[in-house]
């Protein structure tokens, strides 16, 4: 299950390639068991398909089908390490990423590991802050109740999900956490990543837009938990900006919140205790405000703030792009911390090329319905 290919790559020649190498690769997976870290994966490297853009997603896939074998998972584990630290070698095209995090900064008692490829990347440094939010919101705000429910809108590398469904498990039990993303290839390797965690059970994720592949009767007013980190691009070719050149651009994020937070979302939590995990950067105001304004839903606790540079790999072009076609400016930070100004993203494209730094504020906020109200001082013993 965890390598089955999404319908946006199922017909696709690159689909149809990395569906091939998976299944060449399948008897060979116990020699992972044998060799030392280091030998094995470059072995994943080397073997699994031809094509260098297809090299670090068919590796991290082949490696979790090594983790779906139960006793095999610590290997895997170790192996992910060893993968992600020889992608990160400039020698090896195209690159891998991984993070280990730890229990400081999930809430768990284990460490969660992450693999990325160049289609998916793993969390940014405002990406963390959400990350942080959500360990917050288990630790403080967070009622337990058997056979719970969360979706994960706009997944990605599926850390949230994987958090989300670690710490649901922990507190009561978890019936599902759905995660979902426009990006295929974030599903197969979010799929990946919930298999190196050993929560592939507990995990489903979807290839869609929005929440409209979880529209649907069976989830209308059955969802304990909606957490949404609303992104600024998707890792899929958007508008052309030049004639080599194309980046990656969605719709605003206040559109994001309006159609699909609004429009589906709260109709799909569970009513009084569902709760909304809305983290969303200070350049829109506008979002929070229109959240604010569905009749019995509205914030109850701004959980906390968050002002984070840039990441130096983070392409502005995209979002200068959108700031031209839209007629509506992306508000960044420059002056950090001598004296912060606003700047915009044209402003902090030519700021960032010229070797400044750029900031971005952000703010987690949970959302619920009006009866009863979420305070710290209701929480179960």
């Amino acid at each position: 299950m965890t390598a089955e290919v999404p319908p946006g790559l199922r017909d696709s020649p690159e689909g149809r390639e990395l569906r091939q190498a998976l299944d060449a690769v399948a008897g060979s997976l116990p020699e992972l068991l044998q060799d030392p870290p280091d030998t094995a994966a470059a072995t994943l490297l080397s073997w699994t398909v031809a094509a260098p853009a297809l090299r670090a997603p068919a590796a991290v896939l082949a490696l979790a089908a090594l983790a779906e074998r139960p006793a095999a998972r610590p290997r895997a584990l170790e192996l992910a390490l060893a993968l992600a630290a020889r992608g990160q070698d400039p020698a090896v095209e195209p690159p891998l990423h991984g993070v280990r995090l730890a229990p400081r900064q999930t809430g768990l008692d284990e460490d969660v590991i992450l693999l990325g490829v160049p289609q998916v990347k793993l969390p940014t440094r405002i990406g963390l802050v959400a990350l942080d939010g959500v360990r917050r919101y288990f630790a403080e705000l967070h009622r337990p109740r058997p056979a719970q429910r969360a979706i994960d809108v706009g997944t990605g590398s599926g850390v949230l999900a994987i958090v989300a469904a670690k710490h649901l498990r922990r507190a009561g039990g978890v019936e599902g956490v759905w995660g979902v993303d426009i990006n295929p290839w974030a599903v197969l390797i979010a799929r990946a990543n919930a298999v190196l965690n050993g929560e592939a059970e507990r995990t489903r994720f979807l290839e869609g837009d929005g929440l409209g592949p979880l529209d649907r009767p069976d989830l209308v007013g059955r969802v304990d938990l909606i957490l949404s980190n609303p992104p600024m691009t998707i890792g899929l070719p958007g508008p052309p900006l030049g004639p080599e050149e194309r980046f990656n651009v969605i719709e605003h994020p206040v559109e994001f919140v309006r159609r699909e937070l609004i429009g589906i979302g709260v109709r799909l939590l569970r009513r009084p205790s569902g709760r909304l995990l809305f983290h969303i950067s200070g350049r829109f105001p506008e979002a929070q405000q229109n959240l604010s304004s569905v009749p019995g839903f509205g914030p109850k606790r701004a959980l906390l703030q968050g002002l984070t540079e840039l990441d130096p790999y983070v392409d502005l072009r995209g979002l200068v792009y959108q700031e031209l076609i839209q007629d509506r400016p992306y508000i960044f930070l420059k002056g950090y911390p001598v004296e912060i100004q606003p700047v915009t993203a044209t402003e902090a494209h030519l700021i960032r090329k010229r070797g400044g730094r750029i900031y971005q504020q952000s703010f987690v906020w949970v959302y619920g319905f009006d009866e009863p109200a979420l305070d710290t001082s209701d929480r179960p013993a």
